[in-house]
């Protein structure tokens, strides 16, 4: 038994009062005047011995009373010792898109945060995390508004951070028992926590609906063009695939086409749209279904991307850099040294130094304020180049250099496949592949990956800075690699990298780059903004144009209008992440020092029962009452 006001038992020392009294009452003689008393003799003795019983009775009830009455004020109780030691208790909410799934007319979110509210009393202390915001540690009653009204976020956890962050909602002082409560659907797997010592106990909730029903838009994008039509093409992920529901594209407010999806897969349906091509296409792609929200509109701008502009200086034209560059995509230009029109190439975006024996200092100067102003550079060097001039430019604009020419044949054997020049062009790593042939190339000199590399595990092209630099020349007497098929995904792709002209959607919270062909004055800067959001994109000004970066803004998918000032300058769709639609939940393995709870309401009772106290005040007041009744009774009836 542990009592709330110990301090109150000094009051037991007037239990010596109610013994005095009674001891002296004890010393008192009465006097009977008998003239014989020898009749009444056994009468008295007798009378005095009940009279003593009762008077021992009475003394015990009030001295039981006055300590009933002590030890009520006291207030005390019975609880387990872990409820005795005041808690600190850090839940984290995962507010994260799959938390949208469905769950008895609400979602498991507000399932979650609906349990906290009704099943926990007002004074409940507690600190909140969600993915995206922190809530100090307060009264449930205190919380009550934050939540009533949580927001989903794009933001994922990554439950490392997670602990880092609930420790700095702890406070300092000794004596607390630490708790994390994690509350989510563990759509994503938890990997064994490196250090949980801050917390005495971690306990995990996991939410799942009752039934997966979702239709996630994935992707949409132009199969091919033809004619005045284009096609395009949807792709759809489903958790059950006798759930099928219409898909709707809108130019606008305008439906421009609908369609139901042709199953593909256990889990996918797709299907292909034909659009007009020459008029630009912004809009939304649409789905309803019962499952997740987030993922029902796929926001997209199909506008005919701008002819990228390229630069060819060499010592004569090359009929292979026609074929790769062609009119339909880029505007190509290529002439000899002697007949370069320095005037054009500020406006370029690939200029393409092609085996020039001798790159002069005026050219050099140019090439450096064309770098300066974001342009990409590909160096091609000459069977007989002047490497003095060669490594000038190469190190004044990066960190590339080439080494004493080497006649020796050697074949390009490695191919890096996870690098962007390459993404999408081959189906995983090709093997047994009809690789060229260097008949004598310039050692590179380089701390960075190589993107081709010969069989001595040399760079043949390589990349810094915006400048790539093969270690050939490309005639037949230097090497065979015009002539392989790698050329063209090659130099199709360094031409497509120096300009980052608007995709059909970006992804939120995924780095990307895109230039304008602008310039801006002044003060000048480029806001995006749509109906209900609005923010102003990093970005960095040339010469000749704009470039914008993303990242962490937009938070929130949607068209947004490009402003320059007032003026429009096109739109750009942003669309979440379908990481959180993948169908299925991925096995739930235990991570050591966590205990798992079947629901809420299981964790919250368990909670309870460690912290319940059992008040015993009530049952000494009625002993006390009890003394007093017991003591009435003695005077009443016992004479």
């Amino acid at each position: 038994m542990l009592l709330k006001n110990p301090e109150l038992l000094w009051a037991l020392g007037l239990l010596i009062f109610p013994v005095i009294i009674h001891l002296l009452r004890f010393r008192r003689f009465r006097k009977t005047p008998f003239t014989n008393v020898r009749i009444l003799q056994q009468v008295l003795q007798k009378s005095n011995q009940g009279n003593r019983l009762k008077k021992w009775l009475i003394l015990i009830c009030r001295i039981g009373f006055l300590s009933a009455l002590v030890l009520a004020f006291t207030q005390p109780y019975l609880a387990d010792s872990s409820g005795i030691k005041p808690k600190e208790i850090v839940i984290y909410l995962d507010n994260s898109f799959s938390m949208q799934a469905a769950e008895k007319g609400t979602n498991l979110l507000e399932k979650a945060a609906q349990g906290l509210l009704q099943e926990m009393p007002d004074d409940f202390q507690f600190a909140i995390l969600t993915n995206d915001e922190r809530y100090a540690i307060k009264s449930l009653d205190g919380h009550r508004e934050t939540l009533l009204n949580l927001k989903f976020s794009s933001k994922q956890a990554d439950y490392e951070s997670l602990l880092i962050r609930a420790k700095s909602e702890l406070s300092k002082s000794e004596g607390f028992t630490r708790e994390l409560w994690l509350i989510s659907d563990f759509k994503e797997e938890i990997a064994p926590l490196k250090d949980q010592s801050h917390f005495d106990e971690i306990h995990t909730v996991i939410l799942r609906p009752e039934r997966a029903q979702n239709i996630s838009l994935d992707t949409a994008f132009v199969l091919q063009r033809e004619g005045d039509f284009l096609e395009l093409k949807v792709e759809v992920t489903l958790d059950d695939t006798t759930r099928i529901a219409p898909i709707s594209i809108f130019d606008g407010e305008k439906l421009i086409a609908q369609s139901i999806p042709v199953i593909s897969g256990t889990h996918s349906a797709e299907m292909v749209f034909s659009l007009p091509s020459e008029t630009p296409i912004s809009g939304v792609i649409r789905v309803t279904d019962q499952g997740l929200t987030y993922d029902n509109n796929l926001y997209y701008n199909f506008l005919s991307p701008p002819k990228i502009k390229v630069y060819a200086i060499g010592e004569r034209p090359e009929s292979f850099l026609n074929r790769i560059f062609t009119s339909d995509e880029f505007v190509f230009t290529q002439s000899p040294l002697p007949d370069l029109d320095y005037g054009l190439l500020p406006n370029q975006n690939l200029i393409v130094l092609n085996e020039l024996t001798k790159i002069p200092d005026a050219l050099i100067a140019e090439l450096e304020l064309f770098h300066k102003s974001g342009g990409t550079l590909l160096v091609i060097p000459s069977g007989t180049a002047d490497r003095s001039s060669y490594n000038k430019l190469l190190n004044q604009l990066s960190d590339l250099g080439i080494g004493d020419k080497i006649t020796n044949p050697e074949p390009i054997t490695e191919v890096a496949f996870e690098n962007s020049l390459f993404a999408g062009v081959f189906e995983g790593t090709i093997e047994n592949f009809d690789y060229p042939i260097a008949n004598l190339y310039y050692p590179i000199g380089t701390s960075r990956p190589n993107i081709l590399t010969f069989q001595n595990g040399l760079p043949f092209l390589a990349y810094s800075n915006n400048v790539y630099l093969l270690a050939s020349g490309l005639t037949q007497e230097n090497s065979d690699f015009a002539a392989s098929p790698l050329i063209v995904p090659t130099f199709y792709k360094i031409a497509q990298n120096s300009l980052a002209y608007p995709q059909p959607y970006y992804t939120v919270g995924r780095s990307n780059t895109l230039d304008l062909d602008i310039e801006l004055s002044g003060e000048e800067i480029i806001r995006l903004k749509n109906d209900s959001y609005a923010f102003i994109p990093q970005q960095r000004r040339y010469s000749e144009r704009v470039t914008l970066q993303f990242g962490e803004e937009p938070q929130v998918d949607g068209n947004y209008e490009i402003l320059q000032k007032n003026r429009a300058l096109g739109k750009l769709g942003f669309n979440y992440d379908r990481k959180e639609s993948r169908p299925g939940y991925p096995e739930f393995v235990i991570p050591n020092g966590m205990q798992i709870h079947e629901t809420l309401s299981e964790l919250l009772e368990s909670h309870r029962n460690k912290t319940s106290v059992h008040q015993l005040w009530k049952w000494f007041v009625n002993l006390a009452l009890l003394f007093v009744l017991a003591e009435i009774a003695l005077q009443k009836f016992w004479k």
